[in-house]
């Protein structure tokens, strides 16, 4: 452990003294050296300036960066070469207003060949004016609107450094554009505050760090002055009335970022989507990050009531070192960005990482003129000093705001359903006409939709359905009575918003959410994610989340206590267990301060470890500050566990120590109340004295600690019972006592009875159930076979004593008349026609067989033409000789002998060959 310590120590170091060495003119941070000539020389507070009393307009209204701008502002002082790629970039968008203390020098610079050649100075105002440093972001002012949409004024808060010429210059922005300054400087309305630290989304919601509120609590600011003295109720009190802010989300400070300005680590680039720098799992500020970003999804919606719509965005570590902000590393942040109307500035850094951010802008911001410039640049490293182009930059927004805004459509997985968009539009004249247009591809010309005017500044447009894997981009015009046109987005139609129609089901798909949807295929940001401790016992139980993220520590607060010299931002501590992993940390502090710092550990030994990134520990009055620093450790019942024994401890020391707080509670292992993290017994156990389960049949209603002697219901104990349990001791009111004759065969059946009560009777109802029997009685609900049923007999219509199959007669007696028991008869109209009767010579078929055959033939009328085919002749012979003999029926009796014989054959012969006639 301790080898460790002394390489980081050296690392951290070393890093400081290589980033000083890249700065050029003042960094974001307050210098050691600003602070020892504040102090040497007496700082002087800047004097008023502008209107210090809250602005006289309705509905005001805090600008969103992406709105329209009429001029983007910097300060001339240091890494002119990312100065001028950021005028050259602007000029084509607005006017490009340069505060500079040489405006010659300024002037040769732009025209020079560096850094892309002369720029075009058409569209360039130089004002000279007293600087301290290039970070306008931070001092600049802010653009804001009365009336929503009219009446532009500028806001500009106190500048949280002791530079005085910084925090004056928005009076020469507003001198020249003619506008109204107005500044929270004056008590009661005194706010400290950074640009940096602040993003508005257009509508009354801002977002911030905890910084806010840190340098507005009083004290010492360690440059000779006070901050104020305003707790959180009037902070946000003071931005709602100067900026109309009536949602302000302030997020704790990140552990690594040493400005805890929030443009480091997020950007809005519209009123529903936030860009989020996104470290490796477990590096720097990723932790926190993650945490402040659930904090505000689990907490906070859109103006549109929608959850906002996260887009990560990776980050690089140093290029020269590949260190991230925990060891040393510089903050490289792509995040840091500005909008200058339809141009999008980015800082970049080297291609590896560069190529993916700038591929995520140009995704989020279709039709935007993305702009990378080169933060990381040998002589203009900017982000060595901590800051990049938003921290540089400052806009003022156009006199005639058209304001148009909407929710974006979302993911739809109805292919039947029409997506309705509704819009808020609004400018100083009026609106005259809106219109939505859409299209299924872009190289297709947009379908434009009139919107409809539906109440006061709302329009709304319906786009038809489309089928499963369409994708729908869009955007919104509107046309204001003063013939002002304005676009959302504003480069459209090169700039879209977009949808597709999805079939999957939509839900939360992290499972790392608390509202984690097994069940969903695609995610519509729902998902509802840890974002604190949600345990009320642990002590670091977090009331705002509601998401529990695991980090939940069942111990007490311990207390440690920072006074910080007059270089407060040079402190930095953590403290570790014993495997080294980071449980509490803090670092960024003001001059001159004191902090009583919450700290929620367990039972167990640490190691605390305290830095400062200058080398002289906490020795403020060896380098001429008036206090020296101070530090100090309580646990939970106030005893001072260790304290600084060293006031000038280098680059920095450690402690070790243990907690071993006492947790009263019962120890007793018998008790109800038994509790396994108590140490010593408080006298509360309660010991068994019965049955309390109320569900027992032994149940005590007095008992306060169950003995385990419950006897549980198991089985029916009424021996009466079909279920009689004779093994139970306990009945369960499952007995099922007799209520009727069970048996489904019985006469007296019944289907609700549950349990035989010996009733069943299986004799008055035997007999037969048959309905088509003779003997059928509808009484009888059981069948004893005696069934008798009737004898089918046929009609004989022609008396030969043989029935007519076509006319069955079902009867129970006897024979009816005129019928027989036989269905033998194919004609009851003929008495010589049935199966088996003889032939009658008249060419019917009298047996029935389906043939006229034989004598049933009529007489031929050429004797001896047997075969009837008209002529005597062989045929005939043949047949003759097959029939010789025949004495019945005989087709060859050609002499109605009754016999064919020898004479029938020659009356044949005496015929053979002749033709009938």
């Amino acid at each position: 452990m301790k080898k460790l310590f002394i390489l980081l120590l050296c690392t951290a170091f070393s890093l400081v003294s290589f980033s000083q060495e890249l700065v050029q003119g003042l960094p974001k941070q307050a210098t050691r050296q600003e602070i020892q000539t504040a102090l040497h020389d007496g700082y002087v507070t800047p004097s008023a300036r502008g209107i210090e009393t809250p602005p006289d307009f309705p509905n005001i209204r805090a600008a969103a960066e992406w709105e329209e701008i009429q001029a983007l502002t910097i300060a001339w002082q240091g890494y002119s070469g990312i100065l001028k790629q950021i005028v050259a970039a602007a000029v084509n968008e607005c006017e490009v207003i340069v505060l500079t203390e040489n405006a010659t020098t300024t002037q040769n610079y732009l025209l020079n060949g560096d850094f892309g050649g002369p720029v075009d100075l058409t569209n360039v105002t130089l004002i000279t004016t007293p600087l301290n440093s290039i970070w306008m972001r931070d001092y600049g002012a802010n653009t804001v609107y009365g009336d929503e949409v009219d009446d532009l004024f500028l806001v500009d808060w106190i500048y949280n450094r002791p530079r005085p010429d910084d925090d004056v210059s928005p009076e020469a922005v507003a001198d020249y554009l003619g506008l109204d300054l107005y500044s929270t400087t004056a008590d009661p309305n005194d706010l400290m505050n950074t640009g940096g630290n602040y993003m508005s989304d257009g509508f009354g919601t801002a977002f911030a760090s905890e910084l806010v509120i840190e340098e507005n609590q009083g004290g010492n600011t360690g440059w000779g002055t006070q901050y104020p003295n305003q707790n959180e109720t009037e902070i946000d009190g003071i931005m709602n009335s100067f900026m109309g802010i009536d949602t302000y989300i302030k997020m704790p400070n990140l552990p690594f970022d040493g400005i805890h300005h929030i443009d480091m680590h997020m950007k809005l680039i519209n009123e529903e989507t936030i860009l989020v720098s996104d470290y490796p799992e477990g590096v720097a500020d990723g932790p926190q990050i993650e945490a402040n970003i659930n904090y505000v999804l689990n907490n906070f919606t859109t103006k549109f009531g929608t959850p906002f719509n996260i887009v990560k965005l990776p980050v690089p570590p140093q290029a020269s070192n590949g260190n991230y902000p925990d060891q040393g590393g510089w903050y490289c942040t792509y995040t840091n960005s500005v909008f200058v109307n339809n141009t999008v500035l980015v800082p970049t850094y080297y291609t590896e990482y560069d190529t993916t951010a700038l591929r995520i802008y140009q995704e989020q911001l279709p039709g935007y003129n993305i702009v990378p410039i080169d933060c990381d640049n040998s002589g203009n490293a900017i982000i060595s000093a901590s800051g990049a182009i938003h921290c540089i930059t400052q806009s003022v927004g156009v006199e005639d705001p058209f304001l148009i805004s909407y929710a974006c459509l979302p993911l739809s997985d109805d292919e039947a359903q029409d997506y309705t968009l509704e819009a808020y539009i609004n400018h100083r004249t009026g609106v005259a006409n809106a219109t939505l247009f859409y299209t299924t591809d872009l190289d297709d010309p947009y379908v434009a939709l009139p919107m409809t005017n539906t109440m006061d500044n709302n329009w709304e447009a319906t786009i038809p359905a489309f089928p499963f894997g369409t994708t729908v981009y869009y955007y919104v015009e509107g046309v204001a009575v003063s013939g002002k046109v304005q676009n959302n987005p504003m480069p459209a139609p090169l700039g879209y918003k977009s949808f597709q129609i999805v079939n999957e089901v939509l839900g939360c798909t992290d499972p790392t959410a608390c509202n984690y949807d097994e069940t969903a295929t695609l995610d519509d940001g729902s998902c509802v994610l840890p974002d604190g401790c949600t345990d009320v016992a642990a002590c670091n139980y977090n009331p705002a989340a509601i998401c529990d993220d695991g980090s939940c520590i069942i111990g007490e607060l311990n207390t440690l206590i920072i006074e910080t010299d007059c270089w407060g931002n040079e402190t930095s501590w953590n403290i570790q267990d014993e495997f080294g992993t980071v449980l509490a940390n803090g670092n960024g502090y003001n001059d001159q301060t004191t902090y009583t710092i919450d700290v929620c550990l367990g039972t167990g030994c640490y190691d605390f470890f305290i830095f400062d990134s200058f080398g002289d520990g906490m020795a403020g009055t060896a380098s001429g500050c008036d206090v020296d620093g101070y530090y100090q450790f309580l646990d939970a019942e106030g005893t001072q566990l260790f304290e600084m024994t060293q006031v000038n401890f280098g680059d920095g020391t450690s402690h070790s120590f243990c907690i071993t707080q006492a947790i009263l509670g019962c120890t007793d292992v018998t008790a109800c109340n038994y509790n396994d993290l108590a140490t010593d017994d408080d006298g509360s156990c309660v010991l068994p004295d019965g049955c309390t389960d109320s569900a027992a049949c032994n149940y005590d209603a007095s008992a306060t600690c169950d003995d385990g002697s419950c006897i549980l219901p198991d089985g029916c104990t009424d021996s009466a019972a079909c279920n009689y349990n004779a093994a139970a001791v306990c009945d369960d009111g499952s007995c099922l006592l007799p209520d009727g004759c069970t048996n489904s065969e019985a006469c007296n059946y019944d289907p609700e009875a549950t349990c035989n009560d010996g009733s069943c009777d299986f004799m008055s109802c035997l007999g037969c159930t048959i309905p088509e029997a003779c003997n059928y009685d509808p009484l009888y609900t059981i069948e004893d076979g005696s069934c008798l049923f009737p004898t089918v007999w046929y009609v004989d219509a022609d008396e030969d004593g043989f029935g007519d199959p076509l006319f069955p007669i079902s009867f129970c007696d006897n024979a009816p008349a005129g019928a027989v028991n036989n269905s033998l008869d194919c004609d009851d109209t003929n008495p010589d026609m049935y199966f088996g009767a003889p032939g009658t010579f008249e060419g019917i078929d009298n047996d029935c067989n389906g043939t006229i055959e034989g004598n049933e033939l009529l007489p031929s009328t050429c004797l001896g033409d047997i075969d009837d085919n008209g002529i005597i002749n062989t045929g005939d012979l043949l047949m003759l000789l097959a029939d010789y003999g025949c004495l019945e029926n005989c087709s060859a009796d050609l002499n109605d002998d009754s016999i064919v014989n020898t004479a029938d054959l020659l009356i044949l012969l005496g015929v053979y060959g002749e033709f009938c006639p």
